[in-house]
């Protein structure tokens, strides 16, 4: 199920008016094809038709997936997460998955990490681990903040460097396993709704200070 909304928009480049469709709640289990819309990056955002210009990047959408289960909910910066709170109400004390996320990009990473089976705590962990590494050992190399993907089926992490190089992080078993004993294993993977690299932060102050 899709519980969409449509309301007037005008585009901030062109002035052009037009009405927009909103996505407002998806049910991947009954709507399968617009979880693909997510990952290919064609559901958001929208675009004016006159000039082709963004109209706006982030719109609130709540993701359901009974089967993990999981509560996706894409919010912006700011803005109240109604929906998931009513949703995760209804719930009771069913043990889901609980995430907030601020952009359609970090949304599709989210789904691509879950896909795997990941524990997104973990993914997010060594990734800020890995920035730290690269910008210890060469400062001023890395373009870009690394990407997650999985060919093939095994998990990594992709970042770009101004040399025009790639450096890459695999995601193995064992590194999942040592991360986790290291850093989660007296939290609940509920224990937060925001899971980004200020979460991470957050949990290595909590260590040291603990240490």
């Amino acid at each position: 199920m899709a519980i969409t909304e449509i309301r007037p928009a005008v585009c901030m480049a062109c002035g052009h008016k037009q009405s927009v469709l909103d996505v407002r709640q998806i049910n991947v289990q009954k709507r399968p094809e617009i979880k693909q819309k997510i990952l290919q990056g064609t559901l958001f955002p929208m675009h004016c038709r006159a000039c082709g210009a963004v109209l706006e990047k982030v719109q609130n959408c709540l993701y359901i997936d009974p089967a993990l289960p999981l509560l996706l909910e894409l919010a912006a910066p700011g803005e109240p997460c109604r929906r998931l709170q009513e949703v995760q109400e209804g719930l009771g004390d069913t043990k889901a998955i609980i995430r907030v996320v601020r952009t359609p990009e970090d949304m599709a990473e989210k789904l691509r990490i879950f896909d795997c089976g990941l524990d997104d705590r973990v993914v997010e962990i060594v990734r800020l681990l890995m920035v730290t590494q690269l910008t210890e050992q060469t400062p001023d190399l890395l373009e870009s903040s690394p990407v997650f993907s999985a060919p093939h089926g095994e998990p990594q992490l992709t970042c770009l460097c101004h040399d025009g190089s790639e450096r890459v992080c695999p995601i193995t078993r064992k590194l999942q396993s040592e991360i986790y004993t290291q850093y989660l294993a007296d939290r609940e993977a509920q224990d937060t709704l925001v899971v980004d690299s200020a979460w991470v932060y957050r949990l290595l102050l909590s260590q040291k200070g603990r240490a």
